[in-house]
């Protein structure tokens, strides 16, 4: 799907993917054939991704270990790291980031069950013990319906399902 953050992604250093797909047969794709875009690709939830080739930047170990840490010091101001998470729920939308949507709705705090949009950042569902995946889709939905109401903005998830029915 081509995750990212800080204003890099997956695709930027990818050179090649591994995948196996619907017919069970291993192929590879050079990364121009695998439609990389804004948090989406080729590959499907039906298809499994069995390795891929990274190109990293050369440099400065000294210099690219201050990078990490600058990174990784902006995700704990930023992001709820001390609570379990998928991660952003929703793509931005519009131009503008999916969690001042979310804010805007009032939801920052909002709880179903266990299940927690964020005080820290609105974009992120956290889990504060118990939370079953019906609480968390259900709070999708609910930003969902709210944004809509409010906004007039279809939110659109970031985060696949994976084995839940509903």
């Amino acid at each position: 799907m081509n995750a990212g953050s800080f204003g890099v992604q997956i695709s930027d250093r990818l050179r090649f993917v591994t995948y196996m797909d619907r017919l069970r047969q291993t192929k590879k794709r050079e990364k121009e054939a695998c439609g990389f875009g804004y948090r989406t690709s080729l590959f499907t939830s039906t298809d499994s991704i069995l390795g891929a080739r990274f190109e990293l930047n050369h440099g400065d170990q000294a210099h690219l270990k201050k990078e990490m840490e600058r990174v990784w010091t902006e995700r704990w101001k930023r992001h709820p790291m001390e609570f379990p998470s998928s991660g952003s729920v929703f793509k931005n939308m519009g131009g503008n980031p999916a969690w001042k949507y979310i804010d805007n709705a009032g939801l920052r705090g909002f709880r179903i069950g266990d299940a927690c949009i964020s005080e820290k950042h609105p974009n992120f569902i956290v889990n504060l013990g118990n939370a079953t995946a019906a609480d968390i889709v259900s709070l999708i939905q609910k930003v969902k319906k709210e944004v809509y109401e409010q906004a007039g903005i279809r939110m659109e998830e970031e985060i696949e399902f994976w084995g839940h029915d509903g």
